[in-house]
């Protein structure tokens, strides 16, 4: 028997009802979030950097995205993507 079968009746991993989900999680090196434009294409934007607990924060992140992109609100500095220079790059791969 399963954790799922153990639920109740109905709940196997069979059961239209259950399913699995792979869940990114991304961090910036000074675990906070990067929202600002992409530094060479002026119509796209980084949004990220949620340090795992961004879904904590709810809709407020997405009200902050709306507000730049709009143009109503500017970047905040401590978002930028400027900030992250002072950290060391590391390799890819």
């Amino acid at each position: 028997m399963t954790l799922v079968d153990s639920w109740g009746p109905g709940n196997s991993r069979a059961s239209s009802g259950v399913e699995t989900r792979v869940c990114q999680y991304e961090n910036s090196p000074d675990h906070d979030f990067l929202v600002d434009r992409h530094p060479r294409a002026e119509n796209a934007w980084l949004v990220g950097g949620g340090s795992g607990h961004s879904f904590k924060h709810g809709p407020a992140p997405g009200e902050l995205v709306a507000a730049n992109v709009l143009g109503e609100k500017p970047v905040e500095p401590l978002f930028s993507y400027a900030r992250l220079k002072k950290f060391p790059r590391r390799p890819s791969g």
